[in-house]
C-alpha cells in the first residue's frame, strides 16, 4: 500500500491526514530537556525519523521551534568514529522502547571508543563527546 492508499485509510478510519497535525502531538514545554534546554535528536538512518516526527504537527513548517529542523545521525557518527564495535541489537528490535535504549548503548558505545582512542571533540565536528575525564557526557 503506497502513501496515496495510506492516507485514504486514515481518513476513512477518522484519523489525521499526512499533513494535518494530531490532536495528541505534545506542546513545546513537553519537548524541553528538564534543564530547560531545547532537544537535540539523535536517531540511526535518521531523515525519515525526523519526517515521521514533523508529521505529528502537520507539515515540516509546523514544527514547534523548540525542535530542532534536523536530527543528527548516529550511523554517520559511527563511520567518522571508524567504526567501532557496538552493541547486539536487543531481541525486541523495532519496538519504539527497545530501539532507544539501544541506540542510547550505540552511543554510549562510541563515545567510549571515541575517548579511549583519543578522539578530541573537535574531530567530531564540534559535539560535545568527552569529558576531561573520558567518560560520556550522557547518563
Amino acid at each position: 500500500m503506497g502513501p496515496p492508499e495510506r492516507a485514504a485509510q486514515a481518513a476513512a478510519a477518522g484519523q489525521p491526514g499526512v499533513d494535518e497535525p494530531r490532536p495528541d502531538a505534545p506542546g513545546a514545554a513537553e519537548l524541553r530537556q528538564p534543564n530547560g534546554e531545547n532537544a537535540e535528536l539523535w536517531a540511526w538512518f535518521a531523515a525519515y525519523d525526523h519526517v515521521v516526527l514533523a508529521q505529528l504537527w502537520g507539515s515540516m513548517p509546523d514544527l514547534p521551534r523548540e525542535l530542532p529542523r534536523f536530527t543528527r545521525d548516529l550511523r554517520q557518527r559511527w563511520d567518522d568514529l571508524g567504526r567501532p564495535k557496538l552493541p547486539q541489537p536487543p531481541s525486541d528490535a523495532h519496538d519504539a522502547l527497545a530501539d532507544a535504549r539501544h541506540n542510547l548503548a550505540r552511543w554510549k558505545a562510541m563515545e567510549a571508543s571515541g575517548c579511549a582512542a583519543g578522539t578530541s571533540c573537535a574531530d567530531l565536528r564540534g559535539v560535545a563527546c568527552c569529558t576531561d575525564t573520558g567518560h560520556d557526557t550522557l547518563s
